[in-house]
């Protein structure tokens, strides 16, 4: 039975990460293939189990392998995760743009990347697995995470905060223009756009493009409105251009979708926040 568990980051940690989670599947219970729904973040994944494959493009017959500890990059689009053992995942889900607090690689370089944790953070978390698989239970590794990370933080770069202000307004506005946005934040929006793709890896626009689509799936599961409510709730000009999103975050049609049993999708909707 696939079990998915969250704890909440140190005080220390939390203007930084989302969350840290854990997700173990003993029998099998997910689909030989899984849709991975963009949502704007940078996770940390460490695999205690078997191999798990990540379709990070349209090459659905092999796919990256995750093995020990990587970095997940931000997502663009859909992908895919095939798993064909047992699942034991433990990850880190950083907050949009937060990731420039523990290195100084740009957001825009992981984008649809997975690579190892250590060419991302410092050469010494290679040994970070080793650390938390000598430990007895879920806790004490979660603590154990946490005050590695701690002891990486370099606290907030330079742009961030302003960065992060933007993030804020797009995350709590259903629509929002870019001259609007510029003004909010104080900024003018080529400057914004270096920002965004130096600390959230998107440049705004696509940022607010994610974060429509969440809002607007997350009401589909959420509500019984139809489909052009939710496209005009959502901010979207009309129902034409939800589904052309739709096609590219989740590779198929709303229908579709719903028929569909979603495990991995369905906890990150139900629990990722927008």
């Amino acid at each position: 039975m696939l079990r998915y568990t969250q704890y909440k980051p140190s005080k220390v940690l939390c203007n930084f990460i989302e969350c840290f989670w854990i997700c173990q599947d003993t029998e099998m219970t997910m689909s030989p293939r899984e849709r991975l729904i963009p949502g704007g973040r940078i996770e940390m994944i460490f695999n205690f189990g078997s191999p798990m494959r990540f379709l990070l493009n349209n090459d659905l017959s092999n796919g990256q392998a995750v093995t020990h500890a990587q970095i997940m990059g931000q997502r663009s689009h859909i992908c895919y995760t095939k798993q064909n053992g047992n699942t034991n995942l433990l990850g880190v889900r950083f907050k949009p743009g937060a990731m420039s607090a523990f290195t100084k690689i740009p957001a825009a370089f992981l984008l649809n990347q997975i690579v190892p944790v250590e060419d991302v953070l410092s050469s010494a978390s290679r040994e970070w697995e080793g650390r938390l698989l000598e430990k007895k239970n879920e806790p004490e590794r979660i603590c154990l995470l946490d005050e590695l990370l701690s002891q990486l933080l370099k606290g907030f770069a330079k742009g961030w905060p302003d960065c992060n202000k933007a993030v804020d307004i797009i995350r709590n506005s259903n629509f929002i223009s870019v001259n609007v946005l510029c003004n909010e934040n104080e900024s003018y929006y080529k400057k914004m756009e270096r920002d965004f793709l130096r600390y959230v890896g998107y440049t705004p626009k696509y940022f607010y493009r994610l974060v429509r689509f969440n809002k607007a799936i997350r009401q589909m599961r959420s509500t019984k409105n139809s489909l052009t409510s939710i496209c005009y709730d959502c901010g979207y000009y009309d129902q034409s251009h939800f589904i052309k999103d739709f096609h590219q975050f989740t590779g198929t049609t709303p229908k579709h979708f719903q028929k569909e049993h979603n495990v991995i999708a369905g906890f990150l909707l139900s629990h990722q926040a927008v």
